[in-house]
């Protein structure tokens, strides 16, 4: 806690858990039951006993709390694996018909478009439809490579 806090080692645990939940989401999310586990220790701990025995134990449930919060806090998931998807994308030597077909199927309406191994433009339904606009009522889609609305739209 001390760490997400960035404070000093002699502050105390409550003061930590106080900065530490305005710098993390997973700390918000546990403070109440981080707050009455401090509670609970401090009474274990500082509360004096006949006979030394102690007032409280930690439930079995309690102490798998403490370590999923442990684990949430230290560990927290991470988005990559689970939010990573393939990117589609286009040569600008493709033909025009097939990146459009793949936008319909992907059910996206960009494409990046390489030249080589270099991004040369964003193949977008906007783009195809300004270059359509501008070529007319009889376009001849056969054979017409993506570089053609790319550079068409480009130059305005």
């Amino acid at each position: 806690m001390k760490e997400i806090a960035s404070v000093d080692p002699h502050v105390g645990f409550v003061e930590a858990l106080d900065i530490a939940s305005s710098e993390s989401e997973a700390v918000r999310y546990w403070e109440g039951f981080l707050r009455s586990t401090a509670r609970l220790r401090n009474a274990i701990v500082h509360v004096p006993t006949q006979n030394g025995r102690v007032i409280a134990d930690p439930r079995p449930e309690a102490v798998e709390d403490l370590e999923n919060a442990l684990e949430s806090i230290t560990k927290p998931p991470l988005i990559l694996p689970e939010y990573k998807v393939t990117v589609e994308m286009c040569s600008t030597d493709d033909r025009l018909l097939e990146a459009v077909g793949g936008m319909e199927r992907g059910r996206f309406s960009q494409l990046p478009a390489y030249e080589g191994r270099r991004f040369e433009e964003l193949l977008t339904a906007e783009t195809v439809v300004r270059w359509l606009a501008v070529k007319g009522r009889s376009v001849a889609l056969e054979g017409v490579l993506v570089s053609e609305p790319l550079w068409c739209v480009a130059k305005g």
